[in-house]
């Protein structure tokens, strides 16, 4: 063809004179000429076998049922590996999704979700070569057909789980249980499998930075439960946590001099003087140094609240002090009372003469 064209132009050359030349003519011969190149191109097909290509069990995790690939040499899994994807196509379509797989620029990942198979309790044998076919991402593969992948079926699983309320338990990412303050709600309801232990919980997984952020403020977290294959079924809504705070690098403080101070209501404010049995308390604090240290600058060490009904009291009357720790050593949990040395206000109210 090249040879043809060739000829023509020579022959154009020639006879033509240079400002007749019909251009939409040599366009014409160009298309052609490049749509026989790509038709060939099109014509010589090629193959590719993707290795190795995972397959998961997927699906909302409050669903009532479980669906595991059958392990023929141990416990029932929840992913897979298809040995090789046989991919067909042009030459030039195959050699760039082969370049894209090198790169990580796609990667064949694949799910099935037992529901959208519209399975139920039982066993089923899986087509896997039609399966992969109808798979969104092979679709998306555009100009490439599947031709044969290895093996041609698998087996699934499918048990249907009861619903049941699970306590909710959080833990550091080396298993470790952490204690808290309070979880809400403190129960949840999920599906499990109907031999569950009586003490299986739900859990709640915590990074570092989570931990530290959680002792100071409440936190918002998804739980979930493990299923026998690993599976992570996770609750469709999120719980609060706030845990206690680290007690590890607090240290006992004996506090002398203690100043108390006075919250009188307005009946009794500026009508009566405080008698303190003790008039300089000695408490003890667990704390670090820095909130310890923080703490003896307060002008007053501990707040005394003075009721209306207190007027009328004839004997000693006992109250817990307010302690007046800084606020900010508060909400870090870098400062508590020693719950072991608890100090407790003996006083009685003596009227004041009227100015």
């Amino acid at each position: 063809m090249v040879f043809a064209f060739s000829i023509w132009a020579e022959g154009m050359a020639r006879n033509v004179k240079p400002r007749k030349i019909k251009f939409s003519k040599i366009a014409i011969v160009m298309f052609l000429t490049v749509l026989i190149w790509v038709y060939a191109d099109l014509a010589l097909d090629d193959t590719h076998l993707v290795p190795n290509v995972p397959i998961s069990i997927a699906g909302p995790g409050d669903s009532e049922l479980w669906a595991t690939f059958k392990n023929e040499d141990g416990p029932p899994l929840s992913s897979i590996a298809i040995e090789h994807i046989e991919l067909k196509g042009p030459t030039s379509r195959i050699a760039e999704v082969k370049r894209e797989l090198d790169s990580g620029l796609l990667k064949l990942a694949l799910s099935l979700n037992p529901e959208m198979e519209n399975m139920t309790a039982g066993s089923y044998t899986l087509d896997l070569l039609d399966f992969v076919r109808k798979r969104e991402q092979i679709r998306g593969l555009s100009g490439l057909t599947v031709e044969s992948c290895e093996p041609n079926t698998i087996t699934v699983e499918v048990v249907k789980l009861i619903e049941r309320e699970l306590d909710i338990k959080p833990y550091d990412e080396s298993e470790r249980i952490l204690e808290f303050e309070s979880i809400t709600p403190s129960e949840i309801s999920m599906y499990v499998p109907e031999d569950w232990g009586q003490n299986e919980v739900a859990e709640v997984r915590l990074t570092p930075s989570e931990i530290e952020k959680a002792r100071v403020t409440a936190i918002s977290k998804r739980p979930y439960v493990v299923l026998a294959d690993g599976q992570e079924r996770r609750f469709r809504d999120f719980v609060e946590i706030k845990l206690r705070p680290e007690e590890d690098d607090l240290e006992p403080y004996t506090i002398t001099r203690v100043t108390v101070g006075y919250c009188f209501s307005d009946n009794t404010q500026g009508k009566f003087k405080v008698v303190l049995e003790d008039a300089s308390p000695e408490i003890v604090i667990k704390a670090t140094l820095a909130a310890k240290q923080a703490y003896e600058q307060e002008k007053y060490k501990v707040i005394l609240e003075i009721d209306d009904l207190d007027a009328d009291a004839t004997d000693l009357l006992p109250r817990e002090y307010k302690y007046n720790f800084p606020e900010e050593y508060v909400r870090s949990g870098e400062i508590k009372v020693d719950p072991d040395h608890k100090v407790v206000a003996k006083f009685k109210l003596i009227p004041q003469p009227s100015p």
